[in-house]
């Protein structure tokens, strides 16, 4: 009689974790995002980014590629946010997606607040760039910010906003000693043409020649 009951109470033990792994699965191919947003609110962010990621390769959508960028760069994850950075870039609607954010970010801002925190495009390619730079590809870093600036390659800038992805790149390599990057960049800049700039993006371009004058004189 015992090993009847204990025969039962195992067999729906299996039938309920069966159940419970074919649900798991079914939620993972068929939600990824409802598993995406709980993951990251119970502070699982890693399992968070596999699941934007896979949310992402579904449906195709900026926010995703996004969603896993932010938590790769939080993370430091230089490898995750290198990949998760290009697919963003890559999404066909990236450009309307920065300028949602762009426009949420500036409904937030309270009057008279002055916050210059640049834009979402720019924070996607700084997080790309200096991700790249810290991978030992230093070179690419610089070519890619430059490029996010409208340069061609060994062309000047067509803009320079605040808190951009070549200045960014810059103050790094300032940081890291790396005066060959740091020479590269202020060759970059020399050869901007600043009548074309709005003043804010002259006097951010200023501050980053100033900061390398400042660093010469220093070393």
């Amino acid at each position: 009689m015992n090993k009847i009951i204990w025969k039962s109470i195992l067999a729906t033990l299996a039938s309920t974790l069966i159940l419970c792994g074919v649900l798991a699965l079914a939620c993972a191919w068929f939600f990824p995002p409802t598993l995406m947003e709980f993951s990251y609110n119970v502070g699982w962010d890693k399992t968070a980014m596999k699941y934007a990621q896979k949310s992402y390769e579904r449906f195709g959508e900026s926010y995703y590629a996004a969603y896993a960028l932010e938590i790769a760069a939080d993370l430091e994850l230089d490898d995750k946010t290198e990949q998760y950075a290009e697919e963003l870039l890559s999404c066909k609607d990236f450009e309307s997606y920065c300028s949602e954010q762009d426009a949420r970010f500036a409904a937030n801002v309270t009057e008279g607040e002055n916050r210059e925190e640049g834009t979402y495009k720019q924070y996607v390619y700084v997080k790309l760039c200096l991700a790249k730079y810290r991978l030992n590809k230093a070179e690419e870093a610089v070519q890619r910010a430059a490029a996010s600036l409208g340069a061609e390659e060994g062309g000047s800038c067509r803009e320079f906003p605040v808190n951009n992805a070549l200045a960014a790149v810059l103050l790094y390599a300032l940081d890291d000693g790396d005066t060959q990057t740091v020479d590269k960049i202020s060759g970059i800049l020399s050869s901007t043409d600043e009548s074309a700039l709005g003043q804010n993006d002259k006097d951010y371009l200023a501050a980053m020649k100033n900061l390398i004058v400042q660093n010469t004189k220093n070393t």
